[in-house]
């Protein structure tokens, strides 16, 4: 899955190409349900220059709260994931998110590690117990403030070296 705003409206300038701009409200982008990631291994990424702070969603499925989902977030400067209602995992505060950064989340399905980047750059790590079990739409950017670029979903964990190329 890849977004491009150009296929969409409020365009706005972006990273790459036009990125699409969301006002925190209520803008989000919905992928409808097609993006069927449970029993899997995936990395999500996204260019992202926030504007302000606050719970910014940046891709998102199901509800975490029901054990059915997965979040994706930048959490007051810190970069999140969590994954069927089991622990968050964290970043430390990160520096400059009114600036072009491109965040990433992978998760192995095989080793259960699921990993957090800024700018291809880990800045957290952790094992789960916990399996994907995802269901409804995949939205992305609800809550998020500011301009988002190049949203991509792969369909494997990406390596380290890898996403420092993205």
């Amino acid at each position: 899955l890849v977004i491009h705003a150009s296929d969409l409206g409020n365009r706005g300038v972006g990273h790459a190409f036009d990125g699409v701009s969301l006002d925190g409200v209520d803008d989000s982008i919905n992928a409808g349900s097609g993006v069927d990631l449970v029993g899997q291994s995936y990395t999500m990424s996204t260019w992202l220059k926030a504007e302000g702070t606050g719970q910014m969603t940046l891709m998102a499925q199901g509800n975490v709260s029901d054990n059915e989902g997965f979040t994706f977030a930048l959490n007051n400067d810190k970069l999140s994931m969590s994954l069927s209602g089991g622990a968050t995992l964290e970043s430390g505060t990160i520096a400059n998110t009114s600036e072009w950064n491109l965040y990433t989340a992978s998760f192995d399905n095989v080793s259960r590690i699921r990993t957090l980047y800024v700018n291809g750059v880990q800045v957290a790590s952790d094992t789960v117990a916990d399996d994907y079990i995802g269901i409804g739409d995949f939205i992305l950017g609800a809550g998020t403030s500011g301009t988002m670029d190049e949203a991509r979903v792969y369909q494997r964990a990406l390596s380290g070296e890898e996403v420092a190329k993205l």
